[in-house]
């Protein structure tokens, strides 16, 4: 009967809801990535939880869409990796390069251990590509993320690190 059917749904859906607040997959206040989405957990109904975007965007996703997809958790660890790609000229001296990123990544919020990092990334097709390699605290990524990517940038300028933007040389014979 159609009552029964409609009463087996309920129960089935505030299971999930009821099996997300005991398993503690996600938690208020935490920020996760699910599927597409990405926010921060403001409620966990027995239906629906709820995310705030980093644009303040509201999001009510079905809890049942919680079990069946990866949830990454970005607060559950406490701390965040933050590579912060730059492009430098094939004749810059990647020695210097490491040292005037490295010299940036003195900021305030920027964890010690891991130590910072200059990799080497790519040999790309008109630039060098390396990664300023940083671990910070949860709550500093976005911060460091932007503010990284400015100082950067700067100190390369003020150095006379020549940053490169993608052209092509076009020979007629």
């Amino acid at each position: 009967n159609a009552e029964t059917f409609i009463i087996g749904l309920l129960a089935g859906a505030i299971g999930v809801g009821v099996a997300l607040l005991l398993l503690k997959q996600v938690k208020a206040g935490e920020y996760v990535k699910v599927g597409e989405l990405e926010g921060t957990v403001r409620t966990i109904g027995m239906f629906y939880t709820e995310l705030v975007t980093a644009d303040n965007r509201h999001v009510s996703m079905p809890n049942s869409s919680l079990t069946n997809t990866a949830i990454v958790n970005y607060t559950r660890e406490g701390t965040r990796r933050l590579d912060i790609p730059f492009s430098v000229s094939y004749g810059a001296d990647i020695k210097a390069v490491r040292s005037i990123l490295l010299g940036v990544a003195n900021a305030d919020g920027v964890i010690d251990e891991p130590a910072p990092q200059v990799l080497l990334d790519e040999c790309g097709d008109s630039a060098v590509k390396v990664l300023l390699r940083v671990w910070c605290r949860q709550e500093k990524y976005w911060e460091l993320k932007f503010g990284l990517l400015e100082s950067g940038k700067a100190a390369l300028t003020e150095a006379g690190v020549e940053i490169p933007f993608p052209q092509m040389d076009v020979h007629i014979k």
